[in-house]
């Protein structure tokens, strides 16, 4: 029973949905036992990890909820043993302070309830944890991007792509509750960016996340998966050919990789016909040359790329602007109609707060 899960005064409950679950005290010796799948965020800050210890030895913090993916136990009436794999859903961050604890002093005992349920799925446990998190601030929505993309393919498609060894801003996305210092975008500018960059193609020019996923659905029937992320490789390959993705060193003083200037040049680029062929963007160089003389240390570039709103109306026509400049021929050529229009009424591309690990 060493591989076990021990849980102290044990006892069988059923909810209002005739579900049977377990509530007890989870055994110390037992942390290092639960597992971790990938829909959890990562651990958090060490002084976010230092308030939850403080609460574990006053003894005021909430149950965890754990999933066994199966249904085995063994009830000696002192101890309940799990003997199938039980995943942690909602309270990482109270099991590493625990932890964390025994390590730093000797004999001290958390006590950490804990509600188990049985017959567990990966796919029920997401569920769950989005529906336990998702409502909270703490959450952020690069996570619960992440863990939707077993429902949408989209999203795993442009996951995937994030860490190809060929794209220019290959692992830079941050798909994790804070950013590490590596990390150039979130993925919600990521998701948000594709999703403008193909908004020509179908409803791409919301700022909810379950909206932009819906719309990506669309846009990705109409076009094709591979054009699609094909697509959205080109966009970064044109920045980084521009102004150089690869050689950023801070990231705060690099406009071009902000969310509002990635917005308004894709929705340029969605805009006009000049850089598209059979679905595909192709962006000569010629153009590539002409956005690479815009003026991206202009402080007032600055400002807007850092901004929402109207910042970004005045940016997307500094863009269009700079690329018609001293053009008499081949200036840009605005689509006669566009397929989409802003949901809710709203072009918004604010994203929460970067906080950096």
């Amino acid at each position: 029973m060493a591989d076990s899960i021990k849980i102290f005064s044990g006892a069988l409950d059923e909810t209002p949905e005739k579900e049977i679950i377990l509530r007890g005290v989870v055994d110390p010796s037992s942390f290092g036992l639960l597992k971790v799948d990938q829909y959890q965020r990562e651990v958090l800050a060490p002084t976010k990890i230092s308030k939850i210890k403080k609460g574990l030895r006053e003894r005021r913090v909430p149950d965890i909820v754990l999933g066994m993916r199966g249904h085995r136990i063994r009830d000696t009436n002192e101890v309940i043993y799990l003997l199938d794999p039980v995943y942690i859903v909602d309270g990482l961050q109270r099991v590493t302070a625990a932890e964390q604890m025994m390590t730093e002093t000797d004999g001290v005992v958390p006590h950490l309830g804990a509600l188990v349920h049985f017959g567990t799925t990966e796919a029920f446990e997401r569920e769950l944890f989005d529906d336990l998190n998702i409502e909270q601030t703490t959450l952020s929505s690069n996570v619960t991007l992440r863990n939707w993309r077993s429902g949408y393919p989209v999203l795993e498609a442009l996951y995937r792509l994030s860490g190809d060894r060929g794209f220019a801003l290959k692992d830079q996305v941050c798909w994790n509750q804070n950013k590490k210092r590596s990390d150039l975008i979130s993925a919600v500018t990521y998701i948000k960016v594709a999703a403008m960059l193909h908004s020509h193609a179908g409803p791409g020019r919301s700022s909810k996340a379950i909206e932009v996923a819906d719309g990506l659905t669309k846009i990705m029937d109409n076009i094709g998966r591979q054009k699609m992320i094909e697509n959205v490789r080109v966009f970064y390959d044109v920045v980084d050919q521009a102004w150089g993705i690869r050689r950023i060193v801070f990231r705060h003083g690099a406009p071009f990789i902000k969310s509002n200037f990635l917005m308004q040049l894709a929705r340029v680029f969605s805009d006009h016909t000049n850089f598209w062929k059979d679905d595909l963007l192709t962006v000569e160089r010629s153009l590539i040359v002409k956005l690479s003389q815009f003026p991206i240390n202009d402080p007032e570039v600055g400002r807007l790329a850092s901004s929402g709103g109207m910042a970004g109306e005045l940016l997307y026509q500094l863009f269009v602007n700079h690329i018609n400049s001293g053009k008499r021929s081949r200036r840009l050529v605005p689509r006669r109609t566009l397929s989409d229009r802003p949901i809710g009424g709203s072009t918004d591309v604010s994203e929460e707060p970067e906080v950096e690990a």
